[in-house]
């Protein structure tokens, strides 16, 4: 029996919400009062629950606990292989990717990763920096648009290029094993082959990405890839 995720949940943190909270949950003195909503309450009662178990080390200060928070995220969500993964491969770090190594081992939302990814970028753990890339093609272009933003949907591809090759650039990219559409089921094997241009005997079942169309010239019938504007378009990683 396949063992179930962790679910996590990360709210949106303000540092020292969290820390007067912390101090609260531990029957320790704050050095002032700060405002905090029964909702957001809850979500940092139930979120400092999580790293903290039934353990809560006593703090002394803000910066103490900035460095206590940090070592526990890395002990409870195994950050160092997450985040080590995602930088060796040189991938972005975007919500849409982070969430995605994340869901290998846990049950956690794209609004959890992101939330996460703000509080990593607080707590000095991850930081951006500008990055030079070498494009040499349309398809270069294509891709690292779809890299940078983790996933889009073919239709954004189309209203943000406008070229009559978008779809051709995609099957390129995906014979490649650079990009993948969400249950896109036309085995590559085929794609790698024929292209854009499949003949019926390559077609072993139907498909929603595959339309027939007859040759003009010779009038044979092929197939060829259909994408319509809803479909999603992910990096491969």
């Amino acid at each position: 029996m396949r063992k179930r995720k962790t679910r996590i949940i990360v709210p949106q943190i303000n540092l020292r919400k969290l820390y007067h909270t912390y101090l609260h949950l531990t029957d320790q003195k704050a050095g002032g009062k700060i405002k905090i909503s029964n909702r957001t309450l809850r979500s940092y009662t139930k979120f400092i629950s999580m790293l903290f178990k039934n353990f809560k080390p006593r703090v002394t200060s803000y910066e103490e606990f900035v460095e206590i928070l940090k070592r526990r995220l890395f002990e409870t969500l195994d950050l160092d292989q997450v985040l080590g993964d995602i930088h060796n491969k040189g991938l972005p770090f975007n919500e849409i990717i982070f969430q995605r190594y994340l869901s290998t081992k846990y049950e956690i939302s794209k609004t959890s990763a992101k939330a996460l990814l703000s509080l990593l970028t607080k707590l000095n753990v991850v930081t951006y920096y500008p990055r030079f890339v070498y494009i040499k093609s349309r398809k270069d272009i294509l891709y690292y648009y779809i890299l940078s933003k983790g996933i889009v949907s073919f239709g954004e591809l189309k209203r943000k290029f406008n070229w009559v090759d978008v779809k051709n650039l995609v099957i390129g990219l995906i014979i490649e094993g650079l990009v993948e559409v969400e249950r896109f089921d036309v085995p590559l094997d085929v794609l790698r082959k024929y292209g854009d241009r499949i003949p019926p005997s390559a077609i072993n079942k139907k498909s929603k990405f595959l339309s027939e169309y007859i040759d003009r010239r010779s009038g044979e019938k092929f197939y060829e890839v259909v994408l319509t504007s809803r479909d999603k378009i992910r990096v491969k990683l």
